[in-house]
């Protein structure tokens, strides 16, 4: 079965089962209740994972596209006549360790503060 196939059905899928939940809820209200423990204890916790893995991956790129293009920008020559070099290795040498700092600082986001 191709995948964009799968992912409806998973959609289809989903709002039938949010449907029935919400159905029975209106019935029954403790089911309701219960329903959204389940949902807080289960299924929240994968979402705050997925969100610092999401954030995990997206800073670094985002951090090393906008330093691969600063490192590509040629500067205008206004001062000196011969023309600028379009190699700027002080630059490429802190691609690294600002990608890292950056996948940090977004790791970082996503804990939540300590118990007081």
């Amino acid at each position: 079965m191709p995948l964009a196939t799968r992912i409806l059905w998973g959609l289809v899928i989903g709002v039938v089962a949010a449907l029935a939940t919400l159905g029975i809820g209106q019935l029954y209200p403790p089911f309701l209740k219960f329903m959204q423990d389940v949902s807080g204890a289960v299924f929240d916790p994968f979402g705050q994972v997925f969100l610092r893995m999401l954030f995990f991956v997206v800073m670094p790129l985002v951090f090393s596209s906008l330093a691969s293009g600063v490192t590509r920008t040629t500067v205008p020559c206004i001062v000196r006549p011969d023309p600028p070099s379009r190699d700027h290795p002080r630059l490429q040498g802190w691609a690294l360790p600002g990608a890292r700092a950056c996948s940090e600082l977004g790791a970082g986001q996503g804990t939540p503060p300590s118990a007081a």
